[in-house]
């Protein structure tokens, strides 16, 4: 009788319901064997996003596990990392992961929910309140193209020189495109649909003994 192989259990901490899939869904579906948990920071009282977040991370692995919570996100100042420590500890259902993905220390566009989250993660991570082997930084980077529906902003492409680089096929591709433009309902030209690359990259702090 052949030894069951274990599955990864895979932990994604982002700020807000679409980062999952806007910066990483292509890696979420290329691993359908993955035990996956995923969680959103913000929106837990958005009537829109929250759940569109609970049916994308379905669609994302079915048997995925969507965690979602109220860090303010409306008036955008700055939160204690101890407070966002908090509630990451709270809603982390299990302290010991393989593999956690989170955002990278340049929030991939500056956005200070993003960059304080990153902090919350490593420093849980360092400090041993959580465990995993690997933890895995969204790794992007600013283009010289402006969506068309938002052209203050600049898409944002993932980093050619970051530790993991990985283009995802054209099927896996479609259909992350297709979450974030047909499940989350953003316009094909703006900037969330536009950043949603067929190339996703990651830096990698490894912690495995």
């Amino acid at each position: 009788m052949e030894k069951e192989i274990e599955k990864i259990n895979a932990l994604v901490i982002v700020s807000h319901p679409d980062d999952e899939t806007i910066w990483m869904g292509g890696t979420i579906l290329n691993h359908p064997d993955w035990n996956w948990t995923i969680i959103s920071l913000c929106r837990k009282n958005d009537t829109d996003r929250a759940p569109k977040f609970q049916r994308v991370c379905k669609a994302l692995n079915h048997y995925s596990t969507p965690i979602i919570s109220d860090l303010d996100d409306e008036n955008l100042q700055p939160l204690s990392i101890v407070e966002v420590k908090r509630k990451i500890l709270y809603l982390t259902p299990k302290k010991i992961y393989d593999v956690i993905y989170t955002h990278g220390k340049n929030g991939e566009y500056g956005h200070i929910r993003h960059k304080e989250t990153h902090d919350a993660v490593v420093q849980l991570v360092d400090e041993k309140y959580i465990d995993c082997g690997e933890l895995k930084f969204f790794s992007y980077i600013k283009s010289t193209l402006r969506p068309p529906v938002n052209p203050e902003l600049y898409i944002h492409v993932a980093n050619p020189i970051a530790n993991e680089y990985i283009k995802i096929s054209s099927e896996i591709f479609k259909r992350k495109q297709s979450l974030v433009k047909d499940m989350y309902g953003f316009d094909e030209r703006g900037f969330e649909v536009m950043c949603s690359g067929q190339s996703e990259a990651f830096d990698i702090h490894n912690y495995k003994k």
